[in-house]
């Protein structure tokens, strides 16, 4: 049987109470910003699309064949059976940060095709491998490079510092606003801000590589500190602080000017930023202590004799300030590469790396007892001195093993900054196993030395089965659905099956209210009943499926799950940009015709990039909005419910159906096809029209609460109105189709069924009548589940399982209740719920009150 739940009051228009929920502030009924992920502190943590994340750990996963491993299993208290995530579809998981081995002195940088970083001693070289001891990546034996997989071996500098790549330990950044990928740092929000203390000494190289998809406009500080952060963050009205010293690039209209900014300011151009995607290299040079700026433009590796902006302007007083920081105010930025190299304060150029003396010189060997490289020049042969080598490039190789790729590719990343990409064979007894192309050999790296694993691969989540809601718990939130697992289960976007909620679980799943606004990607134009698809987002949902062309028309949009086809035809523009928006992972589904006139049916995932334009409205107000528009062309109404009756309990929930009859027993009701007895002691109200409103006064109301001394033995235990707004006190005997039967004292009347517009089930104050209720509710088998609508309407049960959108349990007397998915606002789950007090409804006030005694009995 379906129920669907609500409580009116004595309003008679359908009205309905918010849902108070004591047992987690943090969960409120809308949901705000929801701020970022937690921190790895004392555990891994699983980040996930949108902002979400999971805390917990990897579960071993064994190996499948002789392949590569396309999932990871992780266990979330909040689940009783793994979560199985495609690992493509998660963002990372971050390990607890330890301190990083300590790099032995006379290390290298290990770089290898595609990205990969080893650092660590050279042990040896040969003509097919290069072997290292790398304490970073903590493997049980040497690691062994393959020679046609290094590119360069870099003598690793006292005093330099590689950031990035690196990751947003240690920045003052918002993860979620910042995207980690591969070391590298990005952002596409508006006003996106990031610091981070990266050790600069007074003078001091930012070796900086930028890159963007969309124009980005910039401010860059270099020699900066938390304080000027935090005043950047929130600027006080009026001028700068006196003693500001910046060191600025800002990227504004396609230019990038460098600004020296003190006691007075100077300021130039330094390189154009191309419309479309491109990147930029720049050296800035800092010496704080005379207020020299210089900044080099590099095209190919190599910088120009003369920079392309060095200005001094004296500080006010000399300092140290050690960071670097980031606000991109529009476009798209990520950081590639930032390197902090000391600098004399002369020439602004570092200076070039030693090598092995030759161009064409080749090492053949290494001759780690007399620290000599044997290199083979030409015809001649002769050894270097590894200690006068600070770099030392390799050949391509063409026959070599390319960079792992493909959606079953991960980059594990480690404490000291090496990182390497492969395919995970396996994860058993806490040790990770990867087939690496750079290296000879599978590795077995031990979790606890890891610092973080990524997916190379971009995402490509996939559809859910379900309505897509936002799942937050103390330890988790996650976008997926409510699905079947065993029972009822949570299938996280990006996850291959769903997992089981434990029984203990505590946890909201919030359908509306969130800011999580996604769209298709696409814009229209509308020419009488016509639309054309005239622009496709880059990098949007319909951009990566491929197929949508500009010049095609939209005929139809179809609302997932389960929703029917909407012909385009007679929807307003905006109803149509409405119904292509929803919650970032939900599926919309397309009927177009293409331009040789055929028509081409699709679906796309709707995702952040896709949303479009929302100029200055909140992106939560937006989404509410689309949403409202998609329940009214979907039927969903607020306040209706099937049988055209509202039965309201003492807990606070209430029942749309058909009023068969009532006895001493209770109330005999149909929902859907199925008949039950409500029990007396559950009853609240039962409103059987909908009735125009009828005031009470004040002192009417406490004339028919009163209850008199002559009834305290027997007291009254109903309260009927009429449709004609009187109210009668008594006893209800009967009722059926045509006619109740009410004792009034010791007069039994009789009113037509018609004339009834609600019965109140009376209770007397202090007789604890609404926990008794909720005690006749409780301890069904299943997972407590309670609902509340578009509409504020409520139902609780112990759900046992999912069918077709629907969660199916038990609510003790009433037998068995439906919650229907499509219709619900939000979900509380678990043992929080349950051990819930009952909710106050609008009828709570119909409790009678005993009469006070005559003053003469009080002695005044």
């Amino acid at each position: 049987m379906n129920a669907t739940l609500s409580s009116r009051g004595d309003k008679g228009r359908w009205s309905f109470v918010s849902l108070a929920v004591g047992w987690l502030a943090a969960l409120p009924l809308v949901v705000a910003d929801p701020g970022p992920a937690p921190e790895a502190t004392s555990g891994p943590v699983l980040d996930l699309q949108a902002n979400g994340f999971s805390v917990g750990g990897l579960l071993d996963a064994p190996a499948i064949g002789d392949g590569p491993r396309s999932t990871l299993l992780w266990k979330s208290d909040l689940f009783a059976t793994p979560l199985e995530l495609s690992i493509p579809e998660i963002i990372r998981i971050r390990f607890p940060r330890r301190d990083a081995a300590a790099v032995p002195p006379g290390s290298w940088r290990f770089e290898c095709r595609g990205g990969d970083v080893i650092l660590g001693t050279l042990e040896g070289i040969d003509g097919d491998r290069i072997t290292v001891g790398s304490p970073d990546v903590g493997a049980a034996g040497p690691l062994r490079i393959r020679r046609g997989a290094l590119e360069r071996m870099r003598r690793i500098q006292g005093g330099v510092r590689t950031i990035i790549p690196g990751g947003l330990e240690g920045w003052d950044a918002v993860r979620g606003v910042w995207q980690e990928q591969a070391g590298t740092l990005s952002s596409d929000r508006p006003n996106a801000m990031a610091f981070c203390d990266v050790g600069a000494p007074a003078k001091a190289c930012y070796d900086l590589v930028l890159s963007w998809t969309v124009r980005p406009d910039f401010d860059l500080h270099v020699a900066t500190d938390a304080a000027e952060f935090a005043r950047l963050k929130a600027p006080a009205p009026g001028k700068k602080p006196n003693d500001v010293e910046e060191y600025r690039l800002q990227a504004s209209g396609g230019k990038v000017q460098a600004w020296r900014e003190g006691a007075k300011a100077d300021f130039g151009e330094i390189a154009p930023l191309d419309a479309a995607g491109g990147s930029l290299h720049v050296q800035v040079f800092v010496d704080q202590e005379t207020g020299r700026m210089a900044v080099a433009v590099p095209k190919d590796g190599q910088a120009d004799e003369k920079p392309a902006f060095d200005k001094t302007v004296a500080p006010r007083k000399a300092a140290a300030r050690p960071g670097f920081s980031i606000k991109l105010r529009k476009g798209t930025v990520r950081i590639d590469r930032l390197r902090i190299v000391p600098w004399d304060g002369g020439a602004p150029r570092l200076e070039p790396v030693v090598g092995l003396g030759s161009p064409t010189a080749v090492i053949e060997s290494f001759d780690k007892t007399a620290g000599e490289f044997v290199v083979r020049d030409g015809a001649e042969t002769r050894r270097v001195a590894a200690a006068a080598v600070g770099e030392v490039g390799f050949p391509v190789d063409p026959t070599a093993a390319k960079p792992a790729s493909g959606p079953a590719a991960v980059l594990l990343g480690f404490p000291a900054g090496s990182r390497l990409t492969g395919t995970v064979r396996e994860i058993v007894k806490e040790t990770v196993t990867l087939d690496s192309p750079a290296l000879e050999g599978p590795l077995a790296c031990s979790i606890g030395r890891l610092a973080l694993l990524e997916p190379v691969a971009p995402a490509q989540p996939p559809s859910l089965p379900g309505r897509v809601g936002l799942l937050e718990s103390a330890t988790d939130r996650m976008l997926g659905c409510i699905a079947p697992a065993d029972g009822v289960g949570w299938q996280a976007w990006g996850a291959v099956a769903a997992a089981r909620f434990a029984p203990a679980a505590a946890a909201k799943v919030s359908y509306r209210g969130t800011p999580l606004l996604g769209g298709a990607g696409l814009s229209l134009a509308k020419q009488g009943n016509t639309l054309s698809v005239v622009e496709i987002v880059p990098g949007g949902p319909a951009a990566r499926d491929g197929r949508i062309q500009r010049g095609w028309k939209l005929e139809a949009i179809q609302l997932l799950p389960g929703g029917q086809p909407l012909p385009t035809v007679g929807l307003t523009i905006e109803n149509v940009v409405a119904l292509l928006r929803g919650i970032v992972g939900s599926s919309v589904g397309l009927r177009l015709t293409d331009a040789t006139g055929q028509s081409q049916e699709l679906t796309l995932v709707r995702d952040r990039s896709g949303r479009g334009d929302v100029g200055n409205a909140s992106e939560q107000d937006v989404l509410e909005a689309a949403l409202k528009v998609q329940d009214e062309k979907s039927g969903i109404k607020a306040g209706v419910g099937p049988g055209g009756s509202l039965i309201t309990l003492k807990t606070g929930d209430a029942i749309f159906c058909t009023v068969l009859s009532a006895n001493p027993d209770g109330l005999k009701v149909k929902i859907d096809r199925d008949e039950i007895l409500i029990p007396n002691p559950l009853l609240r109200a039962a409103e059987l029209v909908n009735a125009p409103a009828m005031p009470i006064s004040p002192q009417k109301m406490e004339r028919l609460t009163t209850l008199p001394r002559m009834q305290m033995t027997d007291p009254p235990t109903h309260m009927i109105r009429l449709a004609s707004g009187d109210y009668l006190r008594g006893k209800l005997l009967s009722l059926d189709d045509k006619k109740a039967t009410f004792k009034v004292l010791e007069e039994t009347k009789e009113f037509e069924r018609p004339t009834l517009a609600r019965i109140i089930w009376l209770s007397v104050a202090g007789d604890n009548a609404d926990q008794k209720a909720v005690e006749m509710l409780a301890g069904n088998a299943g997972l407590p589940v309670q609902s509340v609508g578009v509409d504020k309407r409520r139902l609780t049960i112990a759900a046992e399982r999912v069918e077709d959108g629907r969660l199916i349990g038990n609510a003790g007397p009433l037998g068995q209740l439906q919650i229907d998915l499509k219709t619900s606002e939000s979900l509380f789950l678990g043992v929080a719920i349950a051990a819930q007090p009952a909710t106050a409804n609008s009828f709570k006030k119909w409790e009678l009150k005993p009469a006070k005694p005559p003053a003469a009995l009080l002695g005044k």
